[in-house]
């Protein structure tokens, strides 16, 4: 069977507002994006959801995660859904609660070209490529979680994620089977609306009943902070 063909490149800005639900919370907005949008095409169940690994890239210092380069926040992660034959190449960057990415698909039995960072590839593969070449980028973490998700029309977009685990990727072959710890990032729910200009109409009522502000939630962030990487790096930067 030949390998899946690489999707086109991507790109979007799009607001995403977060808020951290405990999972009483979760089930209720659940029950109500039930009533109020359509369940998205790769959901199984009326929205039961899928799982999603994301593999995150960093430097040997964290620059990354210590935002080192930039202060927007940017993201090098790789993403499967489920046990897809494809990972999406993605680069993140978000100002408050804009959203800038731009992905594109990849084989997955291919991965490794992508990550040797010594092959000429093409279009945003390519890019990807050479930005995790110039800044020296490796796997550093594992995200796992469970998403259910609903849509409202257009770009307009409900996701709760739960069981958000991680694990420390030390140099297993495949980095999507880390061998690292298995580490809990978060024992709540993370609800993310997400739309492309002005907040609509379907969402205020929920905001209503939810009567709370939008707050930041890194599983990058969580990850890393849980794993203790970021205190190992901090005291050897302080004895160097």
């Amino acid at each position: 069977m030949s390998s899946p063909k690489p999707k086109p490149t991507t790109r979007f800005l799009r607001y995403e507002l977060k808020f951290v639900l405990s999972l009483e919370e979760a089930d209720e907005v659940a029950s109500w994006a039930g009533e109020h949008l359509q369940p998205d095409a790769f959901a199984s169940d009326g929205g039961a959801g899928y799982a999603i690994s994301s593999l995150y890239l960093d430097s040997p210092e964290l620059g990354i995660y210590h935002r080192a380069w930039d202060r927007a926040g940017t993201k090098f992660r790789i993403r499967r859904y489920g046990t897809e034959p494809v990972v999406w190449l993605e680069r993140k960057r978000r100002r408050g609660n804009v959203v800038r990415k731009r992905r594109a698909s990849w084989p997955f039995e291919r991965l490794y070209r992508v990550l040797e960072g010594n092959r000429d590839l093409e279009d945003w593969p390519g890019r990807f490529q050479a930005e995790v070449r110039k800044r020296k980028l490796r796997p550093t973490l594992l995200v796992n979680y469970a998403r259910s998700a609903w849509t409202g029309g257009g770009n307009v977009r409900l996701t709760i994620d739960r069981e958000i685990d991680a694990r420390v990727v030390t140099g297993a072959p495949n980095p999507f089977v880390a061998d690292g710890e298995l580490l809990s990032v978060s024992d709540k729910a993370v609800l993310e609306l997400k739309y492309d200009t002005e907040m609509p109409e379907i969402f205020l009522g929920l905001l209503k009943q939810l009567d709370r502000e939008s707050e930041g939630f890194s599983k990058y962030g969580r990850g890393i902070a849980a794993s203790g990487l970021s205190v190992v790096e901090e005291e050897a930067a302080t004895d160097a």
